[in-house]
């Protein structure tokens, strides 16, 4: 007894789902109102170069995205390095920031 198999027929998408299913494009967002929104709160910021991070309370953002922090802590290779107090981190040394709560810093490293 032989069993003999169909080909598999794909039938092409319809014109109106292709069309429907097309990304939309992206529209430019400013960071500037969501970190406004954001002052008074912690936030952990990584610098481009070294390694170098802070965590401190974000005290005023400029138009140019210039960071005042307060109550500021340095790590340096994920070790506290020390307190710093009031910092002042320029836009273009960022290479990102996020919230503090999301960030648990331990001994060694963070997680």
């Amino acid at each position: 007894m032989s069993v003999r198999l169909s080909p598999l027929k794909l039938s092409p998408l319809s014109s109106s789902r292709s069309r429907s299913s097309a990304p939309e494009p992206l529209t430019p967002l400013n960071p500037r109102p969501f970190l406004q929104a954001r002052v008074g709160t912690e936030v952990f910021i990584r610098l481009k170069w070294a390694q170098t991070e802070y965590k401190g309370t974000l005290e005023s953002i400029d138009s140019y995205m210039n960071v005042l922090l307060r109550d500021t802590q340095e790590f340096l290779e994920g070790k506290p390095s020390g307190a710093l107090g009031l910092v002042l981190i320029r836009c273009n040394n960022i290479l990102y920031m996020g919230s503090a709560d999301a960030v648990e810093m331990t001994e060694m490293e963070y997680k």
